[in-house]
């Protein structure tokens, strides 16, 4: 079922909206993560810690997550960064930081991948009306002059990780 779209949202408007949806929904992951009782919050390194969650299943396979991600970090990152869309550069300053278990940087990834989905699909139908609008204006209406997009375009082909998959 289409919700009726607002007249006074132009697309433009919609995917600012979009936008700071989902900076909000991020700072709100972090700071969920960051209040989570398995999170270290003190200075000694996490990952000699063993993991206590109550549940022995869980535990264990925290735990195979730890070993794998010492024995092999870059596939640990690599995984993180394919499957989950992770920033590469945050999963290398995670793993770095000794109050962050792999245990933990694996579920804020996959929690950030899962809640990114969940935005988008609360967006959609501002997403469809702003693509519809599209398809309405006509080509003397339309202009390509962005400078600011151009410039980001620009810094985005020489990042070394892209924040969101294509």
């Amino acid at each position: 079922m289409m919700r009726a779209v607002r007249s006074t949202m132009s697309p433009r408007n919609a995917m600012l909206r979009a936008v700071a949806a989902s900076r909000a929904l991020l700072a709100g992951c972090v700071l969920a993560l960051m209040l989570l009782p398995g999170v270290a919050r003190t200075r000694e390194p996490a990952a000699a810690a063993t993991p206590r969650s109550g549940d022995a299943w869980v535990d264990g396979v925290l735990g195979d997550i730890s070993r794998y991600a010492a024995r092999y970090p870059d596939a640990f990152a690599d995984e993180l960064v394919r499957y989950d869309s992770a920033p590469r550069a945050l999963v290398d300053a995670l793993l770095a930081d000794p109050r962050w278990t792999p245990g933990d940087i694996y579920f804020a990834c996959a929690l950030g991948q899962v809640a990114g989905q969940r935005m988008l699909l609360s967006l959609r139908d501002d997403i469809e009306a702003a693509a519809r609008h599209a398809q309405t204006v006509s080509d003397d209406d339309m202009c390509n002059w962005a400078p600011g997009l151009s410039l980001l375009s620009m810094q985005h082909e020489v990042q070394y990780s892209r924040l969101y998959r294509s």
